[in-house]
């Protein structure tokens, strides 16, 4: 996986979480209501691990870390 690949799908998994978490919020509560909340949790943690790996990726492509 590039840089590119990992920025772009952070800020994805970021933009699903944020999504999901807003209709967790705004539509009213129906059946498998608790679903939704999975779904937010799954995206939000998927959204940190990619995002640690691109700040890791990024900070081993600085130049003097090596």
């Amino acid at each position: 996986m590039s840089k590119a690949f990992t920025l772009i799908t952070a800020v994805l998994m970021t933009m699903a979480a944020l999504t999901w978490l807003a209709s967790a919020l705004l539509v009213p509560h129906v059946d498998g209501g608790l679903t939704r909340w999975f779904v937010v949790a799954a995206f939000a943690i998927m959204a940190v691990i990619y995002w640690r790996l691109y700040f890791k990726r990024k900070s081993a492509d600085t130049p003097g870390t090596e």
